[in-house]
């Protein structure tokens, strides 16, 4: 199809929303005619244009998605305002994010534009002059998301430095549990979006494995001379610790973290409290982003939710010292008091031992049923593993077993959960805030406007 016919189609195949599917194969021949002069000066003219309808700004962002591989945005196409979350994502620009990262034609460019500009230009125009109201802004945007969300895996992607069906894998595979969270990977994503290029030359994987502090820092890759082995030494650091770092100490009741909107802040156990309640020594490392503040409180958004994959928004939460700990967020209780009791932990490995021995204690029906009927903090697990039970019972030697055991399985794994969890509440220690990262640390992608469509269109 001639690239003229490609274009007049676009008014029609965007009059509604398209899928990012339907997106697809538009941008792959827009690529394939990238080097077409005419189409060139026509995202030029366009780009440079005031006053555009809003059919220009859907065509202009098409055509420059698969060109040029940028997304510039438009006054038409905002964010969206929700009720509970605060904001959602623009959804005609987020199906054209997820052809642009599905498209074989258009991975080399955009592996090139990931580190030059801003892939989600709908917040950038909504906050064209404050990075750290864009960054709460698109936390919040990602609030509420998981696994199976179509909105998620681009986040991932660093603006197409990994494909989206890398990112989507990487996704899946971390929602399962036990395979490290999301949490990094969300303050990386959602800082990369509003701008900051937490790229920058850095040797990255899709997933972050080595921490934070090498992984939110642009590391770069270091050689030992006396071992000779390779490793990742950051380039940007916390704020707490920079040269002209602010003041700062973690069990230290006079001297009080700085954190405020836009901040990623970073918690650790302390003492032999340094591990996450599901063993394998897995380290209580976690980040989130601050994305409301008033005083004391504060509201986060924190990836690594759920079984390691979910975004959240966290409830509002106050800033307070625990004498023997440090500082750390209290919630409020059903008193409407502040406590710790409520927040994130930290075990050491012998009260893991104790946590796993709450689970293994439930192997087997009888153990089961016995905890059902005689504690009522699991009478809300009664019904349906009575049901599955049955089901299973009476599924046994027809080709419903499978299902039926698959079903019976989740609500043991419910009830061995709920068990870890109220064990998990006895022992241990609430996670402290030992640092966190500021947007200033980084440099600063570009919007794709007009000047530099212009240059990149020549």
């Amino acid at each position: 199809m001639a690239i003229d016919s490609v274009l007049d189609s676009l008014p029609t195949k965007l009059g509604v929303v398209p899928s990012a599917q339907a997106l697809v194969p538009i941008i792959e021949q827009l690529a394939a005619s990238a080097a077409d002069s005419g189409l060139r000066g026509r995202i030029a003219a366009m780009a440079a244009a005031t006053n555009r309808s809003e059919m220009d700004d859907r065509v202009l962002n098409v055509i420059a998605a698969g060109a040029l591989g940028v997304l510039p945005g438009g006054a038409s196409l905002k964010p969206v305002i929700e009720p509970t979350y605060g904001w959602r994502v623009n959804s005609f620009l987020s199906a054209l994010r997820h052809a642009m990262v599905s498209s074989k034609a258009l991975k080399a460019t955009m592996k090139k534009r990931s580190g030059q500009f801003i892939f989600y230009p709908e917040f950038y125009h909504e906050f064209p002059d404050s990075v750290d109201q864009r960054i709460a802004a698109l936390a919040r945007a990602h609030a509420g998301l998981g696994p199976t969300s179509p909105d998620l895996p681009a986040l991932y992607t660093l603006g197409g430095l990994f494909d989206g069906a890398e990112a989507l894998t990487q996704l899946k595979d971390m929602g399962k549990g036990g395979r490290g969270t999301t949490c990094v990977m969300t303050a990386r994503g959602i800082y990369h979006a509003a701008g900051c290029d937490m790229i920058d030359g850095s040797p990255l994987t899709v997933n972050t494995p080595s921490g934070p502090v090498a992984d939110l820092g642009t590391p770069t890759r270091k050689t030992d001379q006396t071992t000779k082995k390779t490793y990742l030494q950051a380039r940007r650091i916390r704020a707490d610790i920079a040269d002209d770092g602010k003041a700062f100490q973690d069990n230290n009741e006079a001297i009080r973290p700085q954190l405020t909107i836009g901040d990623i802040y970073y918690v650790n156990g302390t003492g032999d409290h340094l591990y996450l309640a599901r063993g394998g020594g897995a380290e209580a490392v976690h980040v989130g982003i601050i994305v409301g503040h008033a005083d004391d409180t504060y509201y986060t958004v924190d990836g690594g939710g759920g079984r390691g994959a979910d975004v959240t928004l966290s409830p509002m939460r106050k800033m307070m010292f625990k004498k023997g700990a440090g500082w750390s967020f209290a919630e409020l209780n059903r008193a409407k008091q502040w406590t710790h009791e409520g927040g994130t932990r930290s075990y050491s490995n012998a009260e893991v031992a104790v946590i796993d021995k709450a689970g293994a204690d439930l192997d087997g029906d009888v153990a089961i049923r016995a905890r059902l009927n005689s504690d009522r903090l699991f009478a809300g697990h009664k019904l349906n593993y009575e049901k599955a039970y049955s089901a299973w019972a009476a599924a046994i030697g027809t080709p419903s077993e499978k299902v039926c055991r698959h079903n019976l399985d989740v609500q043991i794994g419910n009830v061995k959960l709920l068990a870890r969890s109220i064990a998990g509440g006895r022992v241990g220690e609430v996670r402290t805030i030992h640092g966190w990262w500021e947007s200033e640390s980084y440099n600063q992608l570009a919007w794709a406007g007009p000047k530099q469509i212009a240059e990149l269109a020549r």
